[in-house]
């Protein structure tokens, strides 16, 4: 995988037919899955993971519910890693704590076989403790959604991982995350046929203290709105192989205080971001570096404080709507070509 010269150092069941109507009563619990399922440290892990006599762990409760159910966090704890391969809702209340601690491969995998599967993760922690997976990791095939969640320390992996397998046509929705102390806060890696596109929207990320705060891979669709991007290695990086097409919106951001801000149109694809209403600031290398088979566009954004405000590289090109604000860097570099102001 081809990284920045900056990183140099710094690293990237059915039930069977009951013969008696005593013989099922006394096979239900065992064997019948539920629609909504619990967990609670007080919990003993058992066949029903009811609300009376809850379970103890995710993987317990996952194995309990029905596909389309959900298993709810009664009380604050510990609840261990999971492999969700089911439409699956793990959901855990305002002022709840629901944690996940880490110590060999991913917290929370989601392996879901058909594209019409979704799985939900509400107010989740997951916590490394040494591990080198990551912390949430799609690889299966439908719609993830996160919320309220916040993931760190996978020094050597991604905080959320969004790996769709080939044919998966895979969704990201992610909201209200925070994402500390990863290689990748959040990786979004599509496939290399347009088929293969994965989509994302990212509303209200913080990403701090990453190596990469967004890294994007290849035949990608995707959508930032209202996040904080800061004080990472390289802020948000776009990775394109041969006839791939990526595509990157950012709207009302900071991308501030990284050692680069932007750097995209490395390898060679196409590359097309779009920057509106942010600010890009107190970078200590550049705001925005353009490389090969990239074009940005900028619209309202502020570029200032910054080494180098645009950095355009061989192949690269930076487009305005002109009513942009870009002062105040050491050096500001070439100004932007003018287009499509009305």
């Amino acid at each position: 995988m081809i990284r920045s010269s900056l990183l140099a150092g710094a690293r990237r069941v059915a039930a069977p037919v009951a013969l008696s109507l005593a013989v099922a009563t006394a096979s239900a619990p065992a064997l019948a899955a539920s629609q909504r399922t619990f967990v609670s440290t007080t919990g003993v892990d058992n066949p029903a993971c009811s609300i009376a006599a809850p379970c103890r762990g995710f993987a317990a409760a996952i194995a309990a519910t029905n596909a389309g159910g959900e298993v709810i966090v009664q009380d604050s704890g510990g609840y261990g890693p999971v492999t969700v391969a089911k439409s699956v809702s793990i959901l855990a209340p305002a002022g709840v704590y629901a944690g996940i601690s880490v110590f060999s491969g991913n917290g929370v995998t989601v392996a879901t076989p058909a594209t019409t599967d979704k799985v939900v993760l509400q107010g989740l922690v997951i916590n490394s403790q040494g591990s080198n997976g990551n912390g949430i990791h799609f690889t299966g095939a439908g719609t993830l959604e996160v919320a309220r969640t916040r993931v760190s320390g996978f020094q050597s992996g991604s905080g959320v991982r969004f790996d769709p397998a080939i044919g998966g046509e895979g969704r990201l929705h992610a909201v209200d995350l925070a994402l500390a102390g990863n290689d990748e806060a959040v990786a979004v890696l599509g496939g290399l046929l347009s088929a293969d596109t994965a989509s994302a929207v990212l509303e209200r990320i913080e990403a701090t203290g990453n190596t990469f705060g967004l890294y994007i891979d290849s035949f990608a669709d995707i959508v930032v709105v209202d996040s904080t991007i800061a004080q990472n290695i390289i802020g948000v990086y776009t990775l394109t192989s041969a006839s791939t097409l990526l595509l990157l919106t950012v709207d009302r951001c900071a991308v501030s205080r990284n050692l680069a801000g932007f750097d995209v149109g490395n390898d060679t694809g196409t590359t097309y971001v779009t920057i509106t209403g942010s600010t890009l600031a107190h970078n200590r290398n550049w705001a925005v570096s353009a490389g090969n088979n990239s074009t940005t566009r900028l619209a309202g954004t502020t570029i200032a404080q910054n080494a180098v405000g645009i950095l355009l590289q061989a192949g690269g090109v930076v487009e305005s709507q002109g009513n942009n604000f870009i002062w105040g860097n050491t050096t500001n570099g070439p100004a932007p070509t003018v287009v499509g102001s009305k």
